[in-house]
């Protein structure tokens, strides 16, 4: 459930509606610096946390299973 909310937020934030896949690096559905910030409003709202701002790395949010894999950190699997 939490991957599947990860990914439609993805697809709400880039022009390209498409499979997400897990493992690609989200740059290839047209991610950029300016859609991660808008993905990772979005992330905080839909899940209803605040992220650190140690963990806004570019790395945390490069692909599902990395956003996933933080999200758990803050206790949402």
């Amino acid at each position: 459930m939490v991957r599947q909310k990860v990914k439609e937020c993805i697809n709400s934030c880039v022009e390209v509606k498409c499979c997400i896949e897990e493992n690609a690096n989200l740059s290839i559905y047209g991610l950029d610096s300016l859609i991660r910030v808008q993905l990772v409003i979005l992330l905080e709202e839909t899940f209803n946390i605040a992220f650190a701002d140690n963990d806004l790395s570019q790395s945390n949010f490069e692909t599902v299973n990395n956003i996933c894999c933080l999200l758990k950190g803050y206790g949402i699997e």
